[in-house]
């Protein structure tokens, strides 16, 4: 049986509800990304795999448990 408190489970939710916050912005610049590349003309490739790594690595749950 976990001996968490309080205070630990608050702490836990926050950082879920931060990783949720980011992966929620990456998903957002993933999706608008093409359009923003059109009109900033910057490397669209690489923006897009740079998104795609942090959306992954908002949506892996494990650091925050460790």
């Amino acid at each position: 049986m976990s001996t968490s408190t309080p205070e630990s489970k608050i702490e836990l939710i926050r950082r879920l509800q931060q990783a949720a916050e980011q992966r929620d912005k990456v998903a957002l610049l993933a999706f608008s990304a093409p359009d923003i590349g059109y009109h900033y003309h910057f490397e669209l490739p690489s923006a897009l795999a740079m998104a795609t790594r942090h959306l992954q690595a908002a949506a892996d749950p494990q650091p925050l448990l460790a």
